[in-house]
Parts: C-alpha cells; sequence; structure tokens
C-alpha cells in the first residue's frame, strides 16, 4: 500500500508539472486570412501596416495571450523585435522574405507566427535592439518551436544580401540563444539560456534549419522575460552582417503554481525509495 500510494504521488506530481499549460498558436491575432498579411508597428512600408485593434495599443509591441513582444521602429523603415505574419513561400520576395517562415506555414493549426529581428551594431549602440518576450504574470516558458526565415536562409544558401555576403563555408554558423531573465523587458538576474544552431557548417557537414524544430525551455526557470539573441561568424567590426531573424510558433507557458520545485521532487524520490525499502524489509 505504501508503495502504491508513493506511486500515485510521485504520478500526480509529474504530471502538474505540464497542468495549466497555454500554447500561443497566434491563431487569434487580427491577421486577415489573405497569405501576406503582416502586423508590424513600422509604418514606413505598405508591407508593414500600423498596429490594429486585438494588440496592446501602443506602438512598442504586441500583446498576444497575456504575453507582451517588443518592437522598435525608432530607425524607421528599419524595426526590430517582433512582428506577426501568416506570410508563405508565395510571398518570398515581399521586403526579401523577411517575414516568411522556410517550412512554409504555421507550426500550429494556424498559418501565423511571429517573427523575431534582433541585431546589434557596434559603431552606434543606440542602432541595437534585441527582442524579448514579457511572459503572462504567473507563468513560466515551457518550450516554443523556431524556424528560420527565407531571407536569412538563403543569404546562407546562396550569398547575397545588400553586403554581398558569399554562402556559407566550413567554420560558418548561425545561433539563437534564448537568454531568461527574473525582470520583465530582458533585465534583472540571468536565469539561465540555451542555444540552438540555426545553421552551422564544418568538414564533413552542412546544417541549415529547413522545419520547425521545438525547444524545451524549462530550464530557464523563474524567468519574468525571454531574450532573444543571434551570434554569426558572418560578421564585421560594426556586427552581424547575416541578416538576423527567426520565426517562432507554439509558444508553450506553464502556471507557475503547479510546476514543482526541484526540491519536493527531491523529497518525494526519498519518500518512493522509503517506501520500496519498508515493502523490502516486510517482505523479509
Amino acid at each position: 500500500m505504501r508503495l502504491a500510494l508513493a506511486s500515485a504521488l510521485l504520478l500526480a506530481v509529474a504530471s502538474s508539472t505540464y497542468a495549466g499549460s497555454v500554447v500561443s498558436t497566434f491563431s487569434n491575432v487580427p491577421i486577415s486570412g489573405a497569405e501576406g498579411d503582416i502586423h508590424n508597428s513600422s509604418t514606413a512600408l505598405p508591407q508593414q501596416p500600423t498596429v490594429v485593434d486585438g494588440f496592446s495599443g501602443s506602438p512598442t509591441g504586441f500583446t498576444v495571450d497575456g504575453n507582451f513582444y517588443n518592437n522598435d521602429s525608432t530607425w524607421d523603415p528599419y524595426w526590430s523585435g517582433w512582428a506577426l505574419s501568416n506570410q508563405t513561400m508565395a510571398s518570398k520576395t515581399v521586403d526579401s522574405g523577411q517575414y516568411v517562415a522556410v517550412p512554409e506555414t504555421g507550426a500550429g493549426p494556424a498559418n501565423t507566427y511571429a517573427v523575431v529581428n534582433s541585431y546589434y551594431w557596434a559603431p552606434q549602440p543606440g542602432f541595437t535592439s534585441l527582442g524579448y518576450i514579457d511572459l503572462a504574470a504567473g507563468r513560466l516558458a515551457g518550450s516554443l518551436d523556431v524556424a528560420n526565415v527565407f531571407y536569412t536562409y538563403d543569404a546562407i544558401l546562396n550569398g547575397g544580401t545588400p553586403y554581398n555576403l558569399d554562402p556559407f563555408e566550413a567554420g560558418d554558423y548561425l545561433t539563437l540563444t534564448i537568454e531568461g531573465y527574473s525582470s520583465l523587458g530582458a533585465t534583472g538576474g540571468l536565469t539561465g539560456s540555451i542555444s540552438y544552431d540555426l545553421a552551422r557548417y564544418t568538414d564533413t557537414e552542412q546544417f541549415v534549419l529547413s522545419t520547425w524544430h521545438t525547444l524545451d525551455l524549462t530550464s530557464l526557470g523563474d524567468a519574468r522575460s525571454l531574450n532573444f539573441v543571434f551570434t554569426t561568424s558572418i560578421v564585421n567590426a560594426s556586427g552581424p552582417l547575416l541578416p538576423t531573424y527567426a520565426a517562432i510558433d507554439n509558444l508553450v507557458t506553464l502556471d507557475a503554481q503547479a510546476v514543482p520545485e526541484p526540491a519536493s521532487l527531491a523529497l518525494l524520490g526519498l519518500g518512493v525509495a522509503g517506501a520500496f525499502a519498508a515493502r523490502r524489509r516486510s517482505r523479509g
């Protein structure tokens, strides 16, 4: 009986880890059914309409499912932070395909997703802007799906872009790092970070992400915000020359109250071990 009770408790706690999860598929954002619609607070280009009803109403970003996505168009017509899109490869020529996820559709049931443009420029620190997400109150990061966008994908495979880049060769890479911070706006203490190669060429392998890939974010702990940082071998003294973009979908957040502390899990594990020992003694 003790063993059965302990096992049931362990199963209940393990299940509670994912209780109260919310999946942001971006299907509830006000994007028209027409393929090629975009939402971005930069107003200089016709493909970048002003934020409309359904978002926070602020020119500094969007709120979707309680999570805030920053958007900066201070250097209009250039933008950074986040935009929302339902574009497919059919519209890859619009703005060089910067809003087009390479898989040609969203990772979720809706053909909508978010695109982050996060960069720095060394000669002018004010021309540096990283994309971040403020998580809804009481929520923790669970996971998200990530993909390359066509603008970056094409530059990796074929070179080009305004900087006349060569295609990737051995030693070249593009890595996305997601940092967790204890306060909103990617401020406070660092709670953890995870990195994933969107592209990496070696002497024996040429990898470029062409599908949606799920990243587990639970190691970021009690982060209140997520910061998106790109690093690449294609740089000069000013900063990255490769377009530093990515698409995300299916952001999963978890109820902070339902996620057990590591110490609690450890104590429960000791209880289960004790139950095993008690049962063996009773049989002896």
